[in-house]
C-alpha cells in the first residue's frame, strides 16, 4: 500500500480558497498519516474540509463542500502535483458510492426482493 501524499496548511488554504476565498483555514487533524484542514464562511453556512488520501490512498487530495446544515455535500479530488481537479477520480468515487448503496439495498431487502425490483425497473426502461 502506497504512503498517503503529504498535504501541507498552504497547498489546503489554496484549495480552499477556491471555494471560500476569504476564510480561516485551520488545522483539524494531523495525527499520523491524516492531514486533514477545514474551513467556514461562518457558523450555520458552507463548510469545507481538506484532506490528504489517507483513506482513499489514490494519491490526490480530497475537497468536501457542506452546507454546515446537513442539506449536502460534494467532493472533488485534485492532483497533488499541479492542483487541477481529478474528474476520473471523482467519477470512481461516485461509482464506488453508488455499489455500495446498492450493495447495502440487496443485504436489506433480500435476493428476491432485488431480483423483482431489477425485473420491474428493466420492463419500465
Amino acid at each position: 500500500m502506497n504512503n498517503p501524499i503529504n498535504l501541507s496548511m498552504d497547498t489546503a488554504e489554496r484549495l480552499i480558497h477556491l471555494i471560500l476565498p476569504d476564510a480561516i483555514v485551520y488545522a483539524a487533524l494531523n495525527a499520523g498519516e491524516e492531514r486533514i484542514f477545514r474551513a467556514t464562511s461562518h457558523p450555520d453556512g458552507i463548510k469545507v474540509a481538506c484532506m490528504n488520501d489517507w483513506f482513499f490512498r489514490n494519491g490526490r487530495i480530497m475537497l468536501t463542500v457542506y452546507d454546515a446544515n446537513g442539506n449536502g455535500s460534494f467532493t472533488q479530488f485534485y492532483d497533488p502535483n499541479t492542483l487541477h481537479r481529478d474528474f476520473a477520480a471523482e467519477k470512481d468515487k461516485n461509482l464506488t458510492d453508488i455499489l455500495t448503496g446498492i450493495r447495502e439495498a440487496v443485504h436489506s431487502l433480500g435476493t428476491e426482493e432485488s431480483h423483482r425490483l431489477v425485473d420491474f425497473f428493466q420492463k419500465e426502461g
